[in-house]
């Protein structure tokens, strides 16, 4: 996902775009018989002027409709030269006639065929195909990537392309070679864009809004420590690489509102006093770690939600690393304590349910809880960079009252474990 989302990958998109272009500029003089149709000169002023205004490949369909509006009277001749060339000639009144001319059509037809299968294949650029070149073939690689390897994990969506699926990591770089050869659907009655969460597009994706609105103004707004691919979106440089023909205002909103003062300070020890912040007064508890009993996890998690009840906390979300992880919490939690009114929300269609809710991290972004379990905040889980900022924006959703739990079997993460001792308390 990394890598195909990246600005690296964006400009071998476009040089295999002007690979793409120079092959199919590649004409050749159109012929039936002895008889010239169109000079190859003449489709290379066609598409370098005329049709210059227009994507690559609309110029190359113009270019296609021109030469069948020229073959049209050509091949209406050949067939009247057919037709007089029968002994004797057929009057219009027989039937020997209707059989004749559809004799000379079927013939004419047949001796086109060879040229207009050129041109078909000339004059039509098929992208997918050529973006599964790009993966098999190591020499085309090389023209457009130059000295860049290959990942070998982006090969592996190769395999979903052959069964004509596309996977997520491909639909973006697929959206903009699409854009790129035959255009964007241009929607030039909008006059601002505003796009939420910024930090969780690629610039390759704010590139094709960019086309799409080409007369819009644009306002985005996100955080940049609350990016779910961080390695894509490092801060407002970003846009600067979208937009680097434009001056951009950059506002900072500086106030925090959501959490108390010490889950604010926690969170921002996650990130290393990154975020530059300040927050309003409200006091509460301090974060707390709880070190459990592995054989005791699902009972302790249960505890803890019910002190958050008795403390009047009305909303209460465990959030988890995973999908799996949240399904392994649920049935846990439902095999022991089978009344406990708690909701598994897994997907981005799932109704938002009062009480308690088992939840990942991905689809927590943008809500708050007055009180939040993560269940594990081990090493294993939050143990490797990329995860820092996931394990910030599962504290982050916390109000009021913020818990995480690991086991005696596991180490504490280091994000935790390192940040001063002041931030946080041990129970």
């Amino acid at each position: 996902m990394v890598f195909k989302s990246s600005p690296e990958f964006q400009r071998v998109l476009d040089n295999l775009v002007d690979l793409i272009v120079a092959e199919a500029c590649d004409f050749f003089d159109v012929r039936v018989g002895k008889e010239l149709v169109i000079t190859a000169h003449d489709q290379e002023k066609l598409f370098a002027e005329n049709y210059g205004y227009l994507p690559a490949q609309k110029r190359l369909a113009k270019i296609h409709q021109r030469i069948m509006f020229l073959l049209r009277p050509i091949k209406k001749n050949r067939v009247q030269k057919l037709l007089k060339g029968f002994n004797p000639v057929p009057t219009l009144e027989g039937e020997s006639w209707w059989t004749l001319a559809r004799e000379a059509v079927k013939t004419v037809k047949h001796e086109l065929e060879p040229i207009l299968a050129k041109l078909n294949t000339q004059l039509q650029i098929d992208g997918i195909n050529w973006y599964k070149r790009l993966w098999q073939d190591l020499d085309l690689w090389e023209k457009v990537a130059g000295t860049l390897e290959i990942p070998e994990y982006a090969r592996k969506s190769l395999r979903s392309l052959e069964d004509t699926l596309i996977s997520f990591e491909d639909a973006v770089p697929l959206a903009y070679l699409k854009g790129e050869l035959e255009g964007y659907p241009v929607k030039r009655t909008i006059q601002h864009v505003i796009v939420d969460e910024v930090q969780d597009y690629a610039p390759m994706q704010l590139h094709i809004l960019t086309k799409t609105f080409p007369r819009a103004k644009f306002t985005f707004v996100g955080d940049v420590f609350q990016s779910l691919h961080p390695y894509v979106w490092q801060a407002e440089e970003t846009l600067e690489g979208v937009f680097n023909d434009l001056a951009l205002k950059t506002v900072r909103l500086n106030k925090s509102y959501r959490s108390t003062e010490e889950i604010f300070h926690f969170c921002n020890g996650l990130l290393g006093g990154q975020v530059q912040a300040e927050t309003v007064l409200r006091h509460g508890r301090k974060p707390a770690t709880h070190q459990v009993r592995e054989n005791e996890h699902i009972k302790r998690l249960h505890d803890m939600i019910m002190e958050s009840e008795l403390d009047g906390m009305e909303t209460i979300a465990v959030i988890c690393e995973t999908v799996q992880e949240c399904r392994a919490i649920f049935d846990g939690l439902r095999k022991h304590d089978p009344i406990l009114n708690v909701s598994l929300l897994v997907h981005e269609k799932a109704k938002f349910k009062p009480g308690v809710i088992i939840v990942p991290v991905f689809l927590a972004k943008g809500l708050e809880f007055d009180a939040v379990i993560v269940p594990d905040v081990s090493a294993e889980k939050y143990g490797e960079e990329y995860q820092r900022r996931l394990l910030y924006v599962a504290c982050s959703r916390a109000l009021h009252s913020l818990r995480l739990v690991y086991t005696d079997k596991a180490s504490l993460s280091p994000f935790v474990h390192d940040m001063t001792k002041e931030l946080y308390i041990l129970e």
